[in-house]
């Protein structure tokens, strides 16, 4: 096991509460796929410490020094602009969001989802960690963020929602098909305030990569809107596209772009639209269908944004 000890006089008052009160929520939710199990949670007059399942199990059953071990983060699989396979990208994807579906079941928020909070277990698994910045859905007014993961309603401190964390892991996923963060990848911003500034204001860069699917991309565009109503309804709907992307991706589809018609049933307007359902005909759409947005025709990407 790994123990995190947080003591009120080392990192003072304001970041104390705020750990605190993450530990006090994230302690309530069961165990899950796709996050870090805290197996007990102890606070004292000094602090507290809580008590989670180690990330992989590399040392075995011997002691070492707390500076010995380093869990394996997604940083780490990512540290020099490397990019992961996108079959593994989208299986990564979806455990996180069946973990992040959870923490929303029980109307909670991570609010620092990045490549460093997710651990990744001997077997190859994720595991987000770090809820310090945890929260209530329903009263959260302090501005927790990391800005190149970070959905714009935070950057400009309105309240999250449950499409807050859906746009973070997003934002991650994006960038483990491009080796960067969605922003720095696409602007190459000089400064964080101009990063931030370029997240309020512009269109989510396209990622201009050959083996990425189109509707895999736009899948991850409409995680990423601007606005929290255009992105997908609640985690579960986000979790069912990448369900139905890996589908697309383990069954080796070849996405013509672009195509002159649409394959019937992929309008892009539904959150459940992704890839095309099974026994679904591709051959030539009826006039009514012809009219239907699909994103295996040619659509401007800035319209997603």
């Amino acid at each position: 096991a790994a123990v995190k000890v947080c003591r009120r006089d080392a990192i003072g008052e304001e970041r104390y509460e705020r750990e605190l009160r993450g530990a006090k929520l994230y302690r309530t939710i069961p165990s899950q796929e796709g996050l870090v199990r805290m197996r007990e949670f102890v606070e004292e007059s000094w602090g507290f410490y809580a008590v989670m399942d180690l990330a992989d199990n590399e040392f075995g059953d011997r002691n070492f020094a707390l500076d010995e071990y380093r869990p394996k983060t997604l940083a780490d699989v990512i540290e020099g602009e490397k990019a992961l396979p996108l079959d593994e990208c989208v299986k990564l994807g979806m455990a996180l969001a069946k973990g992040l579906a959870t923490l929303q079941r029980h109307h909670l928020l991570h609010r620092d989802i990045k490549p460093g909070n997710v651990l990744i277990t001997a077997a190859g698994e994720p595991m987000l960690a770090d809820f310090g910045t945890a929260c209530s859905i329903y009263g959260a007014d302090d501005a927790c963020y990391s800005i190149p993961w970070s959905a714009p309603e935070s950057l400009a401190h309105r309240k999250p929602c449950e499409g807050t964390d859906m746009y973070s892991l997003a934002a991650l996923l994006y960038a483990l098909l491009a080796g960067a963060s969605p922003f720095e990848y696409g602007y190459r911003p000089r400064s964080s305030a101009q990063l931030r500034s370029i997240i309020l204001s512009q269109p989510v860069p396209p990622l201009n990569h050959p083996d990425v699917p189109e509707p895999v991309e736009l899948l991850l565009r409409r995680a990423m809107a601007k606005n929290p109503s255009d992105r997908f309804p609640s985690m579960p709907d986000f979790a069912l596209e990448l369900r139905r992307a890996d589908l697309l991706v383990s069954s080796k589809r070849t996405m013509l772009s672009p195509v002159a018609e649409a394959p019937t049933g992929m309008a892009i307007s539904s959150p459940r639209s992704v890839v095309p359902s099974r026994g679904r005909s591709a051959t030539r759409p009826g006039r009514a269908d012809r009219n239907r947005r699909s994103p295996w025709r040619k659509t401007p990407m800035a319209a997603l944004s």
